[in-house]
């Protein structure tokens, strides 16, 4: 059951239409309402401007045009080009290598709920927790304590083990054979 924001009325959750960018994968205002403000939408001048058939027609062909290509290129170099510059501001801030195994190439480097706890922030944010969103969202609240960098390897390996990075527990296992083998022979 869910409350829609345009009715206020308590409905069941078959009743909202799929939304992927809500945190319950459902749209705030139910079916009924989405309709009927879709229906005086649709009425607008400038809607009727926008969405006829020429116009379409002539999206369709400006976007196979070689302003229109150069022009989108040229806006994904400058979105990627944004996106490494906040990337390597948050990277700088949390040492600039990976926790674990000290990789320093930023290609590799992500960041890490260091109490992994992150499907939480997920489940509950309505937006993307990814990308420069997020990046940006970590600027904002002033670079959280509990994030971490780790390489894409450590992250992965540290899901797949239960939290915790194997390179700790070889670290362990080496170091303990190590001071093993230095008994064995005498040095300290």
């Amino acid at each position: 059951m869910k409350i829609c924001s345009k009715c206020g009325k308590q409905k069941p959750l078959t009743d909202y239409y799929y939304d992927y960018k809500k945190a319950d994968k459902k749209r705030p205002d139910c079916k009924s309402c989405f309709n009927e403000r879709m229906k005086k939408t649709r009425k607008t001048k400038a809607y009727k401007i926008y969405f006829n058939l020429y116009q379409k027609k002539w999206q369709r062909s400006y976007r196979k045009t070689i302003k229109y290509k150069t022009w989108r290129k040229k806006a994904l170099i400058k979105q990627t080009e944004h996106r490494q510059k906040l990337k390597n501001i948050i990277m700088v801030h949390y040492g600039g290598k990976c926790a674990c195994c000290g990789i320093k190439d930023i290609y590799f480097l992500t960041i890490d709920h260091i109490n992994n706890d992150g499907y939480k922030l997920r489940k509950e944010s309505k937006y993307r927790s990814y990308g420069i969103w997020y990046y940006k969202k970590i600027i904002a609240n002033n670079f959280p304590k509990d994030l971490q960098i780790l390489c894409f390897n450590c992250n992965i390996a540290k899901q797949h083990n239960g939290g915790e990075c194997p390179h700790k527990e070889y670290a362990f296992v080496r170091n303990s054979n190590k001071r093993a083998s230095n008994k064995r022979a005498g040095v300290r």
